[in-house]
């Protein structure tokens, strides 16, 4: 595996295990409620979509 596919796939584990530890715990309610969790779960979502779709 080149050494960039390895720190991409290395982003995409870290964002992807930042948005679990934003969200684990909280209910759909929650997150409706919480722009900063919503915000920083879709801000993680964005950077695992730019990294797939170079």
């Amino acid at each position: 595996m080149p050494p960039e596919s390895a720190k991409f796939l290395r982003d995409i584990f870290d964002a992807a295990d930042r948005i679990l530890g934003y969200t684990r715990g909280k209910t759909r309610d929650d997150y409706l409620a919480d722009n900063k969790l919503r915000d920083a779960a879709q801000w993680n979502f964005m950077v695992i979509w730019v990294l797939i779709n170079p």
